[in-house]
């Protein structure tokens, strides 16, 4: 383990293998564990797709409430575009069952 101070930050940077922690200067003893939150959170964004998709975003030259922005209408988008053909289901099994009704009501023909 070697610690290398960053002397603009402030900050101890702490490097065992590949992890490497940022404490405040002057903080002695060993760096605390990651806790399972963390420890979830850092199979999902190196294992999955989702860190690949998450790096993607963050490299974007934009602000967060772009980001933000840009995330909520694409989820709005694909609301609507799921929505629509349920909607057209319902309206075709309405129309169906109307068919139904009016063929129930006429005489039958041919006797």
């Amino acid at each position: 383990m070697w610690l290398a101070l960053i002397a603009s930050r402030g900050v101890a940077i702490a490097r065992m293998g590949s992890r490497q922690e940022e404490r405040p200067v002057g903080s002695t003893g060993p760096a605390p564990r990651p806790g399972p939150g963390e420890r979830i959170a850092r199979l999902l964004l190196t294992y999955s797709p989702l860190g690949r998709l998450v790096r993607r975003v963050a490299r974007v030259r934009a602000s967060v409430h772009s980001k933000l922005l840009g995330a909520f209408l694409l989820i709005a988008l694909l609301l609507i575009a799921l929505g629509v053909p349920y909607m057209l289901s319902w309206i075709v099994i309405g129309a169906v069952f109307l068919r139904g009704v009016r063929a129930a009501h006429e005489p039958v023909r041919g006797g």
